[in-house]
């Protein structure tokens, strides 16, 4: 039976039709969601690049295979969640020819669109579009002092610490000598930790405190009795500030009324 040369390249371009088609089902859309509205991915690109691909993929990262679309990579790596407390999910890779999601993971301190490539691959990388956090009036989470009422009949007064002419919004005072509190919910209660924890040593006083709005961290800050805090205000562009001991005194001093250490 012979086949005609018509009929091979006729065979031959249907072929190639339909392996573009296929391939053209696999579409990068500028952006994707999963559950909901609730997590927005929005596609990165790179400014002049000739590549018609990205990929935000620095090496930190979890793949998953056989997934259809861009739409249910977003969805699974979602699913996943972060790989950890401290990395957490920025967003994925997705390449239509080969199926394969990866899930990008970075710290809090990083930001996905620093770490775009272009790829010659049909590929995109999405960053989770993240609403920004609502911040805590600095006078609310960060009052100018906290006074609070001793376990040893004493009024004690912390008074934050300031830098003049400082960009930063933050400061702090800790230069290696503190002992933490995790998830203390404001500066009051800070204080109330270090004043019940108590000086260090016979050598090492109390001299103050840091606290972190954000994280609710409280570092109680020890020194010499020669030592002044004052002079190890630094600035921080954290959400935090420096207090230093200033007053103690008799219970109710002034007639104010102290927060009490039970």
């Amino acid at each position: 039976m012979k086949t005609s040369i018509s009929a091979i390249l006729f065979a031959s371009a249907i072929s190639s039709t339909l392996a573009t088609t296929h391939r053209h089902k696999c579409t990068l859309p500028s952006s994707t969601s999963a559950n909901g509205q609730d997590y927005v991915f929005d596609r990165e690109y790179v400014l002049g690049s000739s590549s018609h691909g990205t990929t935000c993929n620095d090496g930190t990262y979890s793949s998953i295979n056989n997934i259809k679309s861009a739409d249910e990579c977003g969805i699974k790596c979602v699913d996943k969640g972060d790989m950890s407390s401290t990395l957490l999910l920025h967003g994925y890779d997705y390449n239509c020819d080969t199926h394969k999601c990866d899930c990008i993971y970075g710290t809090k301190w990083e930001d996905i669109s620093t770490k775009i490539q272009p790829s010659k691959k049909n590929m995109a990388c999405y960053g989770l579009e993240l609403d920004e956090p609502t911040p805590t009036p600095t006078d609310q989470c960060l009052p100018n002092e906290a006074r609070i009422a001793g376990g040893d009949d004493k009024d004690y007064l912390f008074k934050r610490e300031f830098l003049d002419g400082s960009s930063s919004p933050g400061t702090t005072c800790n230069d290696g000598t503190y002992s933490s509190f995790e998830n203390v919910q404001n500066t009051d209660a800070c204080a109330i930790k270090c004043v019940y924890k108590g000086d260090m040593s016979r050598s090492l006083l109390l001299q103050g405190f840091d606290y972190k709005c954000d994280t609710q961290e409280c570092d109680c800050i020890y020194e010499t009795k020669w030592e002044d805090i004052n002079t190890k205000v630094k600035p921080s562009k954290e959400n935090m500030a420096c207090y230093g001991l200033a007053k103690v005194s008799p219970p109710d001093s002034g007639g104010k009324k102290y927060l009490r250490v039970n």
